[in-house]
């Protein structure tokens, strides 16, 4: 494990995790109706954030995702659970739903520059830990999408809501494929590739944080971001 990859991957957790915290705060912000059970929702997202924080690396620091050969892998609990917890929320809460509304399109889009920190699939491919076939395709979608993330959204205005579109439907797709390849090319019953040279660090801790937090907050990133492209298509 090289010595740089928990540093690195720790503080831009925590990174990652205050960039939330400070769209949040600007959603409420923009919010129409701010008081009243709206004015809870905001905390309630930041302290939910910083909880699935703690969680992923306490549950990765316990290796409680670890793959073994011919095992029944569950990296998917980690990916999975966060998804249905935060999209019950915005089903259950007006306030969150309100939030969502209100987020100011282009910090959704601009903040995932923080894709482009997927290069590390790259470094980690040439110091021969990860197998090129799910290091490459994963390095090379996020970098693409993180960079265009700040093209995209320090750029977003009313007459090109279609590319806001297109961008997150290939952030999605990028992530779907990088959770797929990293399914098949790890340690389980399942694997279908890279049998020689299989992606064992991906369920190991630190790596694990990337697909039981930095996954799965992009994707809600990408949702949020649709919703509220929805909601300015009404305006």
């Amino acid at each position: 494990m090289p010595a740089y990859l928990a540093p690195f991957l720790s503080i831009s957790a925590v990174v990652i995790t205050l960039a939330g915290a400070a769209l949040t705060l600007a959603a409420r912000a923009a919010a129409t109706a701010p008081s009243g059970r709206h004015h809870f929702a905001a905390p309630f997202l930041i302290l939910g954030l910083a909880v699935w924080l703690v969680a992923a690396f306490g549950l990765g620091m316990a290796g409680t995702y670890v793959a073994a050969p011919g095992a029944i892998p569950t990296i998917e609990f980690g990916i999975l659970m966060p998804l249905v917890v935060a999209v019950s929320a915005y089903l259950i809460s007006p306030g969150i739903r309100q939030l969502v509304r209100s987020a100011p399109q282009k910090w959704l889009i601009a903040v995932q520059l923080y894709r482009t920190g997927g290069a590390v699939f790259l470094a980690l491919w040439s110091a021969g830990l990860l197998p090129g076939i799910f290091a490459w395709p994963a390095a090379a979608g996020d970098i693409l999408v993180g960079l265009l993330a700040l093209l995209v959204g320090l750029t977003h205005a009313r007459f090109n809501r279609r590319r806001v579109l297109w961008w997150n439907i290939l952030g999605l797709c990028d992530l779907a494929l990088a959770l797929t390849l990293g399914f098949i090319t790890t340690p389980s019953r399942f694997q279908l590739l890279a049998l020689d040279a299989p992606s064992t660090l991906v369920t190991q801790y630190p790596l694990v944080l990337i697909p039981t937090f930095v996954v799965p907050l992009s994707i809600l990133l990408h949702l949020a971001s649709l919703v509220r492209l929805s909601a300015e298509r009404r305006a």
